[in-house]
Formats: structure tokens, sequence, C-alpha cells
């Protein structure tokens, strides 16, 4: 009997299942000075759904390809679920042969079979999951996904659970058809871009569509902005809805989760820049960090108590938190247009 675990790490961003499973695989293979430079140019700008007709979607924006990030550190294939089965009998063949050859799998599988989800008999659920690793004796996959209380967990999958998961499943279930197999790329590093760093910051607090470097690669949503203005101004109109209108349906808290780890990942973004000696002065981001905790809190005790004050409160935080933000990351953009442009030779 055979056990393969490739390593993994907790990731440290966990709204979805595109980055637990890009950040577990990054942050087990290389080291901060390795994956941060890469992490810096994606992780600045947010996009958010502003058709008040549709769910309020936040998320950071990155050009991603067919639902998931170009990392350059990463080699990663996509396989169509016809090829899958037509080379191989079921999805454990192809799963054991993959982790075998040192690959990762990014597959989408319907939780409705899957025995510790509360979808478990219930309905139809496709998402998204990380696999990572087998063992033959116990029959299980290693997995990392969203299994409980929408929190992202390490958790096995027996084979005949996954089997079924996906079976049960066809190529338009989230919009995504097959498996991605991923793996370290050898040879290649990523380079801190502080130019591009600096034009990320200035489109985020600027609302410049950051999209439109892309496209020569696909057309632009017309329900999606980016930038923080277009952010903070539908989280305040959903407030607004939800408190006058008892409309608590507007309010997304995943993308309220999203808006929190975006504030951690400018501090950490900072933070690296100010080791790599990129910048000198202090920014307390830690407090933008705290102060959108407070915020996504109030949006929790509202939809599991009605609390309308805690909405008066949490829009009330959010216009005194975006004149913060955008004066800190001002600044930051400043101190970095001080820095000697890098001359090519």
């Amino acid at each position: 009997m055979k056990t393969t675990v490739l390593p993994v790490q907790y990731p440290f961003i966990t709204p979805y299942q595109h980055h637990t499973t890009l950040l577990s695989i990054l942050t087990a293979l290389y080291e901060p000075e390795v994956y941060m430079p890469w992490f810096c140019s994606n992780y600045i700008q947010l996009r958010v759904v502003h058709n008040p007709e549709l769910a309020a979607w936040v998320d950071f924006y990155s050009f991603l390809y067919r639902g998931f990030h170009m990392c350059p550190l990463l080699d990663i294939q996509h396989i169509h679920q016809a090829t899958i089965n037509n080379f191989c009998s079921t999805i454990t063949e192809f799963l054991i042969k993959s982790i075998n050859e040192y690959n990762y799998i990014y597959l989408v599988i319907n939780c409705e079979f899957i025995s510790m989800c509360p979808e478990f008999h219930k309905f139809k659920s496709p998402h998204p999951i990380l696999i990572y690793g087998y063992d033959e004796e116990q029959k299980i996959f290693h997995t990392g996904g969203f299994y409980f209380d929408e929190k992202f967990s390490f958790s096995p999958i027996p084979f005949v659970e996954m089997d079924q998961a996906f079976r049960e499943t066809s190529p338009e279930d989230f919009y995504f058809d097959g498996a991605k197999l991923i793996r370290p790329r050898q040879g290649t590093d990523y380079a801190t871009d502080i130019a591009l760093i600096k034009s990320l910051l200035q489109d985020y607090i600027n609302g410049y569509d950051t999209r439109a470097r892309y496209r020569m690669d696909r057309n632009l949503n017309p329900d999606e902005s980016v930038g923080m203005e277009y952010v903070y101004r539908r989280f305040s109109s959903d407030l607004v809805a939800a408190r006058d209108h008892s409309d608590s349906g507007r309010l997304h808290l995943t993308s309220f989760h999203v808006f929190l780890e975006h504030k951690k990942a400018l501090y950490m973004i900072v933070q690296f820049l100010k080791e790599q000696g990129f910048l000198q002065k202090n920014y307390d981001l830690f407090q933008l960090e705290k102060k959108a905790q407070v915020i996504r809190n109030l949006i929790l005790k509202y939809i599991m108590s009605g609390n309308l004050a805690a909405l008066s409160k949490a829009e009330e935080q959010l216009h005194i938190m975006y004149n913060s933000e955008k004066n800190c990351l001002s600044t930051i953009i400043e101190e970095l247009e001080e820095l000697k442009p890098i001359t090519l030779q």
C-alpha cells in the first residue's frame, strides 16, 4: 500500500478556494522572499459587482486564467473532464497518477456526496477543492476546502465518495470544466516590481481600471468595477438598503471577509517592502485591518440577530475607514515615487 502527501501550509489569505489553493502550495514550497514579490503584485487591487440586482461579490483582482491565478512560480495544466474520463476509469485513478507525478490538483466536486459536508444528501453543491495526497491503506485523499461553517480546512475524503462526487458534476458546474494540475516550476523567480506595485496602488485608490490592461485577452465585465471607491460605494448602498428596506439579502458576508483579508494583505505587502528596504516610514495598516474586522463583525451580528444598530455602526465606520485608507495609501505611493528608477543596461 502506498501513501503520498505533498507539502501544504495553511494559507494566510482565505476568502475563496482559488486563493487558498494557490497560497497553500506557494507557502509550503517557497520561502517568503521568493513568493512575496509575486504576492505584492497580485493582491492590491479589488473588483466588485456594482449591479444592485446581483450579489455584491468582492474579490482580489488578478489576471486569472479560467478562474485561477497565473503564477510564474508554478506550472499549471488544465485538463478537461471529458479527457479525464477517456483516459482513466475513475477519478481516483486519475488523482493517484497525478499525485505520483508530484502534481497538486484543483478539482470541482459535488459536495452533496461528501459525508462531512452540510450539503450531504440534501442538495447539489458543486465546489472546487485542493487535493494534495492519498493513502491507499485508508483509501482516502488528503484535501483542502470549505467544508465546515464556510471555513477552509485540510480534511480527508474517502476514495468512494470522491468518485461519486466527481461523477455527479458537469462541465458547467462552478464555471469550471475538469481539473488543474499544479506543480512547482523549476528555475523561475519573480523580482519585486516596485513600478507595478505603485501603479496598482494608484489604480486602487483612484479607481483606474486595471482590467483594461488585459483587454486583448477578454472583454470587460459590464457588471464589474475595480478600485476602493466602487467597493466602499457598493458596501454603503447595501448597508442602507438593509437598514431602510430590511433587504438583508443584499449583504454578502463573504465580500466583507474579502474586505478584511485585503487589509491583511496590504499590511503584509507594506511590511515586506520595508524589510526589503523599499519603504522607510511607519504605516499603521494594522489599524485598518482591525477596523475592517470590526465592520465584518458588525455585519455578522446583524445577519445573526437583525440588530439594526449594528448596521448603522458599520456604515459609520465604513465612511471613517475610507478616508483613513486612502490617506495612508497615498502617503505610501508618495514614498515609492521618491525611489530612484531602475535603469536597464
